[in-house]
């Protein structure tokens, strides 16, 4: 397998998703800059039918999920690291009682002193970088391209992902099924208003 870079595409403020949303269902596809700051949101924005947005509305109240898909990791000299993602995105959007929309993410960044090599199996450890306590494990088996992402919230486990990897679609896929839960109960983030 020969992977590609993700496609790129078109950067939205958050608070002009919160503006776009009465109405459509937004996914959001979110790529990083470096380890520590991201360098922009993708958004896909698509029309709904009135039962569908009722849902959705629904959903935003109780505080709507959102996967997120990252860049490889790409480390000069270490193209091995190239197989796991630079970094980790968990975010959650809910609607405030007063009105207002806040979204809560926490960035899971790579370890690089953690990665291991046992046998044709490479792992490496993602930490939250507002808790050290919380972090997500990836596996990845190089025999058949299975990877498998273990998330530990507060040291206790919270999610097991399994996907197997044949072109950079099922990638992404994997990333997407690894996030899609959004933060847990208890797990330290960062909060901002967009409305």
């Amino acid at each position: 397998m020969t992977p590609q870079q993700p496609a790129k595409g078109k950067v939205l403020h958050p608070t002009d998703i919160a503006k776009a949303i009465s109405g459509k269902i937004c996914l959001r596809l979110v790529h990083a800059k470096n380890l520590s700051s991201l360098l922009g949101e993708f958004f896909i924005i698509m029309e709904v039918n009135n039962e569908f947005e009722n849902k959705a509305k629904e959903a935003v109240n109780n505080g709507s999920l959102y996967a997120n898909i990252p860049h490889r990791l790409s480390v000069i000299d270490r193209p091995e690291f190239w197989i796991f993602p630079l970094n980790i995105l968990y975010s959650k959007f809910r609607a405030e009682s007063d009105g207002s929309q806040t979204i809560g993410s926490a960035l899971y960044v790579p370890d690089l002193s953690t990665f291991a090599q046992n046998n044709e199996t490479l792992t490496m450890t993602y930490r939250n970088q507002y808790d050290q306590n919380s972090y997500v494990l990836i596996a990845v088996d190089t025999n058949d391209m299975s990877y498998r992402g273990d998330k530990f919230v507060n040291g206790e486990g919270t999610t097991i992902t399994f996907g197997k990897i044949t072109d950079e679609n099922s990638w992404k896929m994997f990333f997407v099924h690894l996030t899609m839960q959004g933060l847990s109960t208890g797990e330290r983030c960062e909060f901002t208003k967009i409305a």
